[in-house]
């Protein structure tokens, strides 16, 4: 079985994934570095975006998600805006719950992305977080408050899946 973190950019799910991944002796398959591959460029995926459009990108996306049909026993951290519905039938989805105003403080300390809006960033960000939070929601088979946690995320996780 598959663990796949989702969640908005900046919820953790790298880190995360590649601790859980280490705990559980699997493999860790970062999507966003899986389409930074597929794209054959030197690029990461915030330059790709920003060069290239968010059409090529998510078309990039959609590729990298389809290749993951054959993983087996891995964790798997999706891009933000992944769609959930191309992962559903390939393990258990876990929904990293970031507290909106979290997130904004992470991005905050970065070049933001080019698909926010440059006048009103933070507007369009709480924006598409509204949009994305219940689509996670909706898709996950656990979802994992982080900031209500006593342990880290991926020990979290562990102790949820021991429980079911």
């Amino acid at each position: 079985m598959n663990l796949i973190l989702c969640g908005m950019q900046k919820s953790g799910k790298t880190t995360t994934g590649k601790a859980l991944a280490e705990a559980l002796h699997s493999p860790f398959v970062d999507v966003d570095r899986l389409i930074e591959k597929i794209s054959g460029e030197e690029l990461s995926c915030r330059e790709i975006c920003k060069q290239r459009g968010e059409v090529f990108f998510r078309t990039l996306e959609k590729k990298a998600l389809e290749s993951l049909q054959s993983v087996q026993e891995s964790v798997i951290a999706l891009g933000g805006g992944s769609c959930l519905d191309a992962v559903r039938n390939l393990g258990t989805i876990i929904y990293l719950k970031v507290p909106v105003d979290i997130l904004w403080e992470r991005m905050a300390r970065e070049e933001l992305p080019s698909y926010l809006d440059p006048h009103f960033p933070k507007e369009s960000f709480y924006a598409l977080a509204k949009k994305r939070f219940p689509l996670y929601e909706k898709a996950a088979d656990l979802i994992l408050d982080t900031e209500l946690e006593n342990s880290t995320p991926w020990q979290a996780i562990l102790l949820a899946l021991s429980l079911k």
